[in-house]
């Protein structure tokens, strides 16, 4: 059985309907609880900026959404240091308007002129092709969670392919307000999403770190790289990385999010993207080129590499010639799909 993480929460989407009452605290005095408003609470918050500590009556919530138990605009439902949880300012607010965080929008209307997103604030369209029905709108070049709304933390994507274009361009990453969905980093339940209207949690992975994981009954239920799996603290199923982890040690099929991810040994690898599952896995250069002029096979060009990756993964190199994702040259786990060959490591065939 999988050891769960400290869950305290389901996660839910953001809202804007509640007020603060901060009654009871000042910085010259003591804060007593009791004299806080209702629902608020003296909690301790470390300023972002100056790093200092701060006690104060602050709203105390359990949800984005319920008017009652959530938060305001520009709040994010936070644990404190005792897991208590209380509306914590973001450090980047906005006028609450259409097409910010999480607002669906249309690839083919363009990345950062995208007419669905909040231009005027500079929100952009986030997404992995021309056609990709997932994208959504964000802030770019992020460099702290806290700069993200409720639900989105900062972190590291692949520039290349995007919502203009499915060219790849290796080594290329930034910064996005990426949503808390499988796989991302948390700290409880509430931090994490529900996924296809599954509630998640926040579990551990094989090496300890916490995760997003939301509910199943059965591995057709999660991402082909995830299979469905009891674990200790949660009542119902979960969907876990069959790796065992979401980033893995930067070498052939370590599982990734970005490029920056896969490097080992000095060697720099890509985070690629398989065909037909959702996986991504790292791909390193081949040992020489693997197709001749005649785009034949070259013998060898992945000899000697192995990889973690379970059967019927093998280790191939068709990049550059059938998988336009994967640029030539580049060493990466795959499994038999139909008569193609499909790039992924974990992912078993369906």
């Amino acid at each position: 059985m999988v050891r769960a993480y400290a869950h305290l929460f389901s996660f839910v989407a953001v809202s804007a309907l509640v007020l603060f009452a901060a009654e009871g605290c000042s910085s010259s005095s003591a804060c007593d609880s009791s004299k806080c408003a209702a629902q608020n609470s003296c909690i301790a918050e470390v300023d972002p900026v100056t790093q200092k500590s701060e006690t104060k009556c602050r709203r105390l919530c359990q949800s984005l959404t319920d008017p009652n138990t959530g938060c305001p605009a520009n709040y994010t439902c936070s644990p404190d240091a005792t897991g208590t949880t209380y509306c914590a300012a973001n450090t980047t607010t906005y006028v609450a308007a259409k097409g910010q965080f999480g607002a669906p929008c249309n690839p083919m209307k363009g990345l950062d002129a995208n007419p669905e997103c909040d231009l005027a604030n500079g929100f952009w369209c986030n997404g992995e092709s021309p056609t990709d029905g997932n994208a959504y709108c964000t802030q770019f070049d992020c460099t702290d969670d806290r700069q993200c709304g409720a639900g989105f933390y900062c972190g590291t994507i692949n520039r290349f392919p995007n919502v203009q274009t499915t060219a790849r361009k290796p080594n290329n990453t930034a910064k996005v307000c990426l949503k808390r969905d499988y796989c991302a980093p948390c700290r409880t339940d509430l931090d994490c999403l529900p996924v296809n209207n599954a509630v998640s949690h926040c579990v551990a992975d094989k090496d300890g770190k916490a995760i997003c994981a939301p509910e199943c009954t059965a591995d057709k239920g999660c991402n082909t790289e995830a299979f469905c799996a009891p674990v200790d603290g949660v009542t119902s199923k979960v969907c876990y990385p069959r790796a065992g982890k979401c980033i893995g040690d930067g070498g052939l099929c370590a599982p990734c999010k970005a490029d920056s991810d896969c490097l080992k040994d000095g060697v720099q690898g890509l985070c690629i993207r398989g065909e037909f599952n959702t996986e991504k896995s790292c791909a390193v250069p081949s040992s020489k080129p693997c197709f001749d002029a005649m785009a034949m096979p070259v013998a060898g060009a992945c000899g000697g590499l192995t990889s973690e990756a379970p059967a019927p993964s093998k280790v191939g190199c068709y990049g550059g010639v059938d998988f336009m994702s994967i640029p030539k040259d580049y060493c990466h786990g795959y499994v038999p799909f139909s008569t193609s060959i499909t790039p992924g490591c974990y992912s078993p065939k369906r």
